[in-house]
């Protein structure tokens, strides 16, 4: 609800849909911002220009990474007549990540390194309240993860790992950011 879409994203997004029509979803990059609309310097950046997202690449990059390598639905268009009819009420956390595994289990996701929106980081925010508590929603989403894809114990157990401290770690970092007054 406060994050920020830039000017002319969704026709972006859009275009960038059209130019790839066997794209079941497009994505661009998200800035982040504090609570006073500054952006933050500690995001990530995309390694490439344009990533195409297939399952395999997809899943690899999440147990890689511990983390959601698409981001959030605020920068997304995907076809709804292909996907999923609903996001899965079994997990908060992870509820775009999962739903961009559907979406990838059905054709490639292209996603662009340019910025169409930004996601605020606020004290208040349920990404900045969780802490410890999303713990077990990780441990259970990576294990879901080990069940349902084919992948090794090692690469399992990496992501989980990663996904804990990651998970563990931005609510405290989002916290100290918007508690300090210098702008970034």
């Amino acid at each position: 609800h406060d994050d920020v879409l830039q000017p002319n994203a969704i026709s972006y997004l859009l275009d960038l849909h059209l130019q790839f029509e066997d794209a079941v979803a497009t994505a661009g990059s998200r800035s982040l911002i504090n609570e006073r609309g500054s952006l933050l310097k500690f995001q990530r950046h995309k390694k490439r220009p344009l990533i195409i997202w297939d399952l395999k690449e997809l899943l690899s990059e999440v147990l890689r990474s511990g983390t959601n390598p698409i981001g959030e639905g605020l920068c997304v268009l995907w076809k709804t007549e292909l996907g999923p009819r609903e996001f899965s009420s079994r997990w908060q956390y992870y509820i775009d990540l999962v739903y961009w595994i559907q979406l990838a289990k059905i054709g490639p996701i292209y996603q662009t390194d340019v910025i169409v929106g930004s996601f605020r980081v606020t004290r208040s925010s349920w990404t900045s309240q969780i802490g410890v508590k999303v713990s077990i929603e990780i441990l259970k989403f990576f294990k879901f993860l080990y069940e349902s894809e084919s992948m090794t114990r090692l690469k399992f157990l990496r992501g989980a790992m990663l996904g804990v401290v990651q998970g563990i770690a931005r609510p405290a970092l989002q916290r100290s950011v918007n508690r300090s007054k210098h702008q970034f």
